[in-house]
């Protein structure tokens, strides 16, 4: 998920205006290596959440969440925190072999818990402020995702439908990073007073 600006190049980004291929193979691809997996605020609420944790400040002092710069933007970024022994994976990578003897990446968050970029893979967003408009392309989970060469058709009208209270919670999310971004916060400023809240809400109450 992106924010538009003049620093930002989309062009090489396929713009999905209603149908596009593409199948999981549960290869966990996506899921290991150095992909980046940034979250919004409600993705640290489910998160938290889903871990019985009472505030989601719990998921940076458990290692499970840390904070990135976003140099393009001048904002600090939430991303999962991969393991690093003895490969860098997800915590949420589940790995199970199948009947047919291969081995499947399955997540642990999946569905109710899961990231919104995870869920939406590999279908991206471009927010434009300036325009107040947004669109939805395509992006490869991973270099080397095996389910981008797959023939399966999903139309992005019942996608964005699916996902829609969460698509809404992004954008609130992504406007309050571009009223942020005008002043060089430290990443303890963001963490304090942006990522750190109490899970015992329903969201809505908690952004209010």
């Amino acid at each position: 998920m992106c924010i538009r600006d003049s620093h930002n190049d989309m062009s090489s980004f396929q713009i999905i205006n209603d149908s596009y291929l593409f199948e999981c193979t549960m290869c966990g691809n996506c899921c290991s290596g150095d992909i980046r997996i940034t979250l919004n605020l409600y993705d640290l609420y489910k998160m938290a959440r889903y871990l019985k944790m009472k505030s989601t400040i719990e998921l940076f002092d458990r290692d499970y969440v840390r904070l990135f710069k976003l140099d393009e933007h001048n904002v600090w970024l939430p991303e999962i925190q991969f393991k690093t022994n003895p490969l860098k994976f997800c915590p949420f990578l589940i790995n199970e072999v199948d009947d047919k003897k291969y081995l499947q990446g399955l997540c642990s968050l999946h569905p109710e818990y899961k990231p919104l970029i995870c869920a939406m893979a590999p279908v991206g967003r471009i927010l434009d402020f300036d325009n107040d408009s947004d669109q939805f392309v395509f992006m490869k989970p991973a270099p080397d995702c095996p389910g981008a060469d797959q023939k399966k058709e999903h139309h992005l009208s019942k996608d964005i439908k699916s996902y829609d209270v969460e698509l809404n919670f992004q954008k609130r999310f992504f406007r309050i990073l571009e009223q942020l971004k005008a002043v060089d916060y430290s990443k303890e400023y963001y963490q304090e007073y942006l990522y750190q809240f109490y899970v015992n809400l329903e969201f809505p109450d908690i952004i209010a």
